[in-house]
């Protein structure tokens, strides 16, 4: 996704919005990062940590069913 996210990309901002601060989330981060700058190395990640798991008010769109 990240690799996507960088042929992308018209202002070189990608917002990530991530639940909290784990290992597995962070590893996650890394590797979006990672396939970002293979494709747009003067990109730059804005990350959002929301520190909840599911609040259906704070995301943008509606949960898949």
């Amino acid at each position: 996704m990240g690799q996507i996210a960088g042929k992308m990309t018209k202002s070189n901002t990608i917002g990530y919005i991530v639940s909290f601060p784990i290992p597995e989330v962070i590893s996650g981060i890394n590797a979006f990062e990672q396939g970002l700058k293979t494709t747009n190395p003067d990109a730059k990640i804005k990350i959002v940590w929301v520190n909840t798991g599911s609040i259906p008010a704070k995301r943008r769109t509606p949960p898949r069913r």
